[in-house]
C-alpha cells in the first residue's frame, strides 16, 4: 500500500512539473502571437493553473488551519500581522471557504503583476517565460501567501511611485506591512530613487546583489550574526532558512 501511494505521489509530481514547464514553453511561443484573443486565452489559462492549485506548496496547512479557526474576537491572539489577521477573520466570518479566499487573492496578485509589467511597456509573455522557471514557482506554487499579497500590493502601487506620489506610496506601504512586514523594505526603493549614479555602478550593484541572493548564508555568517550576536539554536534556525532560499 505504501509503495502504491509513493508511486502515485511520484507520478503526480512528475505530471504537475511537466505541465508547469510546458506553460513556460507556451509563454515563450505566445511572445510571437499577434491575436489578442489567443493571448488572453493563454493568460487566463496560466492564471487558473498558477492560482487555482489545491494544496500546493508547504505553507497552506498552517494558513488553512488559522483561517478556519479565525474570528474577529480573537484577532489580537493571531500569530500573523494584524492586517492579515483581520482580513482572514472578516472573510471567514462571511462564510467564504479558505480555498476560495486563497485562489481569489492569488488571482488578484497575478493580474497586479501583469499590470506591473505593462507599466514598463514590456512583453508580458516574455516576462512570464523568464519569471516562471525561478521566482514564479516560489511565489505562486510553493506560495509564501502573506508575502505574495504584500508584493501584489506593491505591483499595483508602482505607478504611484513612478509618478512621485510618495506620500500615497508610503501610506500604501504601511498598509501592506500590516499584511506582511517585509513590505517595509519598499521604503528602500524611495532612497535609491533619489540617487544619481552612473549606469555602470547600477549594473555592478545589481550583479553583486544577485550574487548575494544566491549565497544568503554569507550574509548570516559574516554580517547579520556578528552584528546581532545571534548564535546557538536561534542562529541555526535562521541559517537554515537562509540556506533554503539560496540556490
Amino acid at each position: 500500500m505504501v509503495r502504491l501511494v509513493n508511486e502515485y505521489v511520484t507520478y503526480y509530481h512528475i505530471s504537475y512539473m511537466f505541465i508547469y514547464y510546458s506553460s513556460v514553453l507556451i509563454c515563450f511561443i505566445a511572445t510571437f502571437f499577434k491575436d489578442k484573443k489567443i493571448k488572453l486565452f493563454i493568460l487566463v489559462g496560466l492564471m487558473i493553473f498558477l492560482c487555482a492549485g489545491y494544496m500546493c506548496g508547504t505553507d497552506w496547512r498552517s494558513y488553512e488551519f488559522a483561517y478556519n479557526h479565525s474570528s474577529l474576537s480573537t484577532v489580537n491572539q493571531e500569530i500573523f500581522e494584524i492586517g492579515y489577521s483581520y482580513l482572514q477573520a472578516i472573510c471567514h466570518t462571511l462564510g467564504i471557504n479558505f480555498w476560495i479566499f486563497h485562489i481569489a487573492l492569488k488571482s488578484i496578485v497575478f493580474f497586479s503583476l501583469c499590470y506591473f509589467v505593462k507599466v514598463f511597456k514590456q512583453n508580458l509573455f516574455l516576462f512570464w517565460f523568464l519569471f516562471l522557471p525561478d521566482m514564479g514557482f516560489y511565489l505562486f506554487i510553493d506560495c509564501p501567501f502573506r508575502n505574495l499579497l504584500a508584493a501584489g500590493g506593491f505591483f499595483l502601487a508602482i505607478n504611484l511611485f513612478l509618478k512621485r506620489k510618495f506620500i500615497i506610496f508610503f501610506f500604501i506601504t504601511i498598509l501592506l506591512a500590516q499584511v506582511h512586514s517585509s513590505a517595509y523594505f519598499l521604503i528602500i526603493i524611495y532612497l535609491f530613487s533619489n540617487l544619481r549614479a552612473k549606469n555602470r555602478y547600477i549594473i555592478l550593484f545589481f550583479i553583486l546583489s544577485n550574487i548575494l541572493a544566491y549565497r544568503l548564508d554569507l550574509i548570516t555568517d559574516y554580517i547579520l550574526f556578528p552584528l546581532l550576536g545571534i548564535d546557538g539554536y536561534l542562529g541555526e534556525r535562521v541559517r537554515t532558512y537562509f540556506r533554503f532560499f539560496s540556490v
